[in-house]
């Protein structure tokens, strides 16, 4: 039972670091861990973490955008930004840019 806990407790601090870095989506993080992302958010509250902004600031945005236009691999436009893959995608798709070849 002891050990059990202990696994628990480094996994929820192992949870709460990646929360806090935001470097990774929630869905990300849940699906690392393979739980779900209420228990993430969950975790975060408890924590007293605050909540993260629904969306980026304009400066990453605009970053985002011209790397996209640049051509840049989303790998690398969520390595350099700590954006999601999906949201770079996304949001170039908003802004009509083509998904596929060049931007």
């Amino acid at each position: 039972m002891q050990r059990e806990r202990s696994i628990r407790t480094t996994r929820s601090i192992d949870i709460l670091r990646r929360y806090t870095l935001g470097k990774q989506s929630v869905q990300e993080i849940a699906d690392f861990y393979e739980c779900t992302k209420s228990t993430v958010l969950r975790l975060a509250r408890q924590a007293g973490l605050p909540k993260r902004p629904k969306c980026f600031p304009t400066k990453v945005k605009k970053a985002t955008l011209t790397m996209l236009k640049a051509g840049k691999p989303l790998a690398e436009i969520q390595a350099l930004l700590g954006v999601s893959q999906a949201y770079a995608s996304k949001l170039g798709k908003e802004n009509g840019l083509q998904r596929y070849g060049k931007y």
